[in-house]
């Protein structure tokens, strides 16, 4: 799997059992490839006889000689099904073209990715505003605080069982 000097240091697990050659369905965003595994280069997997695909099976782009899909892209691989092979394809899939189908798909994939920062950004927040009223909590009941606390959650506790 073209692994050396320049090349990933050690192989994601995830191509393990996967010698050269073996046609694969590897999926990425809103979507996913399928070639032949070619190797893992600079942090990317190379796939031969490459064609994107969205969620649907809608094919994306036309049969491509070679791909590479950087790992942290990839959210599963596995053995390509039989009744998916690369294929060229018309022009035009139902009633749009490849063009336009190409656009909405990464415009689907830029859609996640703004939700997966907007979902960090907010977790992000909601750490700090609980570190921030813990800090209020323990400058307003001193070294006293914990014991309130767990005594405040007991009580929810049973006041949550007495209810049930």
């Amino acid at each position: 799997m073209l692994f050396g000097k320049n090349n990933v240091a050690n192989p994601p697990p995830l191509f393990d059992s996967f010698p050269l050659g073996t046609r694969l369905q590897i999926g990425v965003d809103a979507g996913y490839w399928i070639g032949d595994l070619a190797g893992i280069r600079n942090n990317s997997v190379i796939i031969n006889k490459a064609q994107l695909f969205d969620n649907s099976g809608s094919p994306i782009e036309e049969l491509r000689s070679t791909a590479q899909i950087p790992l942290k892209l990839i959210s599963f691989v596995s053995e390509a099904p039989e009744n998916i092979p690369a294929k060229l394809h018309s022009k035009e899939i139902g009633n749009i073209s490849v063009k336009e189908h190409r656009k909405q798909f990464f415009t689907k994939m830029g859609i996640i990715k703004s939700l997966d920062k907007s979902a960090d950004k907010l977790a992000e927040f909601i750490i700090r505003i609980n570190e921030s009223a813990q800090l209020l909590f323990n400058n307003v009941f001193g070294s006293n605080s914990s014991n309130l606390m767990q005594n405040a959650e007991n009580e929810n506790d049973s006041n949550n069982n007495t209810h049930d």
